[in-house]
């Protein structure tokens, strides 16, 4: 009986901690400004402000490109970044120079499209 307490135990331990450690997505809605992009060359930058989610959670970026199309998303995270940051995306030499959207991909799947700015 007393190997059972301690099983349950270490079971619902292992469960808070794997939930508490589970990184979700962050939606355009709870970001404290709106990122802004230029674009130069093949080099996209995004400027983030306020990248703090409150509650000891900040907001990491992720990035990918489809066609002509770059899909920024973020996560929560608990790793505080030093400061506000510019998150830089490298494109590949055969997109420059046409035209080039950037949105915003909410957790649900819906997507704001990002001002550029030259």
């Amino acid at each position: 009986m007393r190997i059972l307490r301690w099983e349950l135990l270490l079971l619902v331990l292992t469960g808070g901690l794997l939930t508490g450690c589970h990184k979700t997505g962050v939606s355009f809605t709870e970001l404290h400004s709106v990122p802004t992009v230029s674009i130069a060359n093949n080099l996209v930058t995004i400027h983030f402000k306020g990248v703090y989610l409150g509650s000891h959670t900040w907001a990491q970026m992720k990035s990918h490109l489809e066609g002509q199309t770059l899909c920024v998303s973020g996560y929560k995270t608990t790793s505080e970044p030093e400061e506000d940051h510019d998150y830089d995306i490298s494109l590949p030499a055969t997109a420059g120079g046409q035209p080039l959207t950037v949105v915003w991909v909410n957790p649900d799947g819906s997507r704001m499209p990002l001002t550029v700015t030259n």
